[in-house]
């Protein structure tokens, strides 16, 4: 699987820089699995939405959000894992004391929309998890990671992450 980091202060460079677009092309190619990861929420001029929006028109991917920061710049304070729906507080500047609370209730509403989406892409991935969906019923979690990474393998999406969402 080859991984992508994506700085999320200069996602525009990144993303249109020659070589990450000959990368790109070159796991086309042979098929190779890929997630990206938009990092360095915490710097002057970060947008995680941007840089999502930047992976689905320039590469043409349709990105899977599994997570979205709270804040950005020198207010970025976490993020919000959209599979559990909670919300990961950093306590210290490198990440290394972290606190699981609650979804703060002013990001409850967004956090609701892309656990949504989060949740119709990934069973659009598996016909089983699809026929769950349709008949009213969310799948598990483990259910949708599952079926995430089997889709991830087979290239039928490339998932955008955050720092810190392997940790888990």
């Amino acid at each position: 699987m080859y991984l992508t980091a994506l700085s999320a202060s200069s996602v525009l460079r990144v993303v249109l820089s020659r070589s990450l677009r000959n990368v790109w092309r070159q796991a086309d190619t042979y098929n190779v699995p890929r997630m990206a990861f938009i990092n360095k929420m915490d710097i002057l001029g970060a947008n995680f939405y941007a840089a999502v929006e930047q992976i689905r028109t320039r590469l043409g991917k349709n990105a899977i959000c599994l997570q979205f920061p709270i804040g950005k710049e020198d207010e970025f304070k976490g993020i919000i894992d959209l599979f559990e729906m909670e919300a990961y507080i950093y306590n210290d500047e490198k990440g290394d004391d972290i606190s699981v609370t609650d979804i703060p209730e002013d990001m409850k509403d967004e956090a609701e929309l892309y656990h949504t989406e989060l949740v119709e892409k990934i069973c659009e991935l598996d016909d089983d998890l699809m026929m769950q969906y349709l008949e009213g019923e969310e799948p598990s979690v483990e259910q949708m990671k599952a079926a995430l990474r089997k889709g991830t393998m087979r290239m039928y999406r490339c998932s955008g992450m955050l720092r810190y969402c392997l940790q888990k």
